[in-house]
């Protein structure tokens, strides 16, 4: 996924993880920019997803 949204705040979650690897917490700049991430987030396959379906297709996926 490519997208340019502003950024407030990034914190790095668990210690001792390299540049790259590992999750971040992102503040984004307004509810707008939350608005693209999570509509990007939706396309799978080529495909409009809603929230729910790639939620639980994460969750399978991540073996829970």
């Amino acid at each position: 996924m490519e997208l340019e949204v502003e950024m407030r705040e990034v914190k790095r979650l668990g210690e001792g993880q390299k540049e790259g690897e590992g999750m971040v917490l992102v503040k984004l700049g307004s509810p707008e920019e939350k608005r693209k991430v999570m509509e990007a987030e939706m396309w799978v396959d080529g495909k409009m997803r809603r929230w729910d379906e790639v939620r639980e297709k994460w969750w399978e996926m991540k073996g829970n």
